[in-house]
């Protein structure tokens, strides 16, 4: 898998923050979303920038902001009282970026980016 995620509005190139916790302990956040009735978190990353990489093109995947905002939202909530404030940090910044975006009535991927 890539080394980081990032989040980013339609026509947005790069993040101010490398989101690696997140992709570090993807299984445990899909695992939640899960439970939290969503589907997976990681269904909901982009790989367009990674194939690039490879010489491939694939077209961005881009959500409405209220989606991530909803499952980001919910996986906050479900570890508010954990231990990994590194891994609570970039969800905030997930969401305050979704939240963003969703003011904005633009949409968002999470690229994983090498």
């Amino acid at each position: 898998m890539s080394n980081t995620l990032w989040i980013l509005e339609e026509n947005q190139s790069t993040d101010t923050w490398d989101h690696s916790i997140i992709i570090d302990k993807i299984k445990y956040l899909d695992t939640l979303s899960i439970e939290l009735n969503f589907s997976k978190l990681s269904t909901y990353f982009d790989e367009s920038i990674v194939a690039e990489e490879f010489g491939m093109e694939i077209k961005p995947k881009y959500f409405d902001a209220y989606i991530v905002e909803e499952i980001i939202s919910s996986l906050l909530e479900k570890i508010k009282n954990s231990t990994n404030l590194e891994l609570i940090d970039e969800l905030k910044d997930i969401l305050e970026k979704s939240l963003s975006a969703k003011k904005k009535n633009i949409k968002v991927r999470l690229a994983l980016v090498p």
